[in-house]
């Protein structure tokens, strides 16, 4: 059998727990030998959960009350018999749970670090493919249609057939949108959005998110999910948005400001059409 990156990271957490069969972690741990993303995804799950066990130990006001203490071991206990594995992962969430009630002001800017980590391990992704597809047009994979995307594995792709616009206005400029598909990089599928600007090619690439529970309840709290983020990616610069359940990155050889100043552009028009 082997372990796709979507496998892995629904596993990340039994895996770090010790879950799962011996056999099962000998295959984890050989993707994770081979695949940065996922190495770098399970690294940050890792780092998260080490920093807000040390920030509850070493702040005792932040402790659970014995009301709230009392209230999980009440929902932890099964009204009915259930499978062990089931049984482990809704121990795991309301152990998250808890643990969000409590999180110290350290442990969230901790939780952002381990995001922006894990942003830049997915933007080094979308940089890839940004070469091999819309620069060299390399890809081991075919790319299809947006409308075929939609029907096979994102409904919302279909959405962005005609979001953005071809012309986009930034600051008296306009960028132009050159072509629109689908593709995969890495095991990774795009809507990927190819537009000129400035003279050079940049990138617009989104794919679904798929965050551990803990950085989707600790983004809400957070709210980083309203904002552009400016990312260095082995020197390169690279912004990324979050809209929906979708992460949206823009990358191509253009200095920072002008990068988030398209970013700035796309932002607004893909939210719409991906928040419908």
């Amino acid at each position: 059998m082997t372990i796709s990156c979507r496998d892995l990271r629904e596993m990340a957490e039994a895996y770090l727990s010790g879950e799962i069969p011996a056999e099962m972690r000998e295959q984890v741990q050989e993707h994770l030998a081979g695949c940065p993303e996922c190495r770098a995804e399970v690294d940050g799950i890792r780092v998260l959960r080490a920093s807000l066990q040390r920030a509850f130990l070493a702040t005792p006001e932040l402790a659970a009350s014995t009301d709230l203490s009392e209230a999980i071991r009440r929902q932890l206990k099964p009204v009915a018999p259930v499978p062990r594995r089931v049984a482990a992962w809704r121990y795991r969430w309301l152990a998250t749970a808890a643990a969000v009630v409590v999180v110290s002001a350290t442990a969230l800017a901790t939780a952002m670090g381990v995001d922006a980590s894990r942003l830049v391990a997915l933007a080094r992704g979308a940089w890839g493919d940004h070469r091999n597809c819309a620069v060299a047009f390399h890809l081991g994979e075919r790319p299809i249609s947006l409308e075929e995307a939609s029907w096979i594995f994102d409904p919302a792709f279909a959405r962005l057939q005609t979001t953005p616009d071809t012309w986009i206005p930034i600051d008296g400029r306009y960028a132009l949108v050159t072509e629109r598909h689908s593709c995969v990089f890495e095991g990774r599928r795009y809507a990927h959005i190819v537009l000129k600007f400035r003279g050079e090619l940049v990138s617009l690439l989104i794919a679904p998110e798929e965050p551990s529970r803990m950085e989707t309840v600790i983004r809400a709290v957070t709210m980083t999910a309203q904002r552009v983020r400016v990312l260095n990616v082995d020197g390169a610069p690279a912004t990324v948005f979050r809209v929906s359940e979708h992460l949206a990155f823009v990358v191509g050889n253009l200095p920072e400001e002008d990068l988030r100043r398209l970013t700035e552009a796309l932002a607004g028009p893909v939210r719409l059409a991906l928040a419908g």
